[in-house]
């Protein structure tokens, strides 16, 4: 079964081995486009850093 998650980038923990820590523990797997949303992941906290 494929699932899809939207994910609040501003509550992550980590990305680790594949696989999103949300900050309340909750972890999600990555699919094969895992650099996709880490470049996305970085995006966003540059900007954040920025702001």
């Amino acid at each position: 079964m494929n699932r899809s998650y939207i994910i609040n980038l501003n509550e992550i923990k980590q990305i680790k081995n594949g696989r999103v820590i949300l900050k309340n523990d909750m972890e999600v797997s990555l699919a094969v486009v895992k650099s996709k949303f880490q470049n996305t992941y970085d995006n966003f906290l540059c900007r954040k850093i920025i702001l």
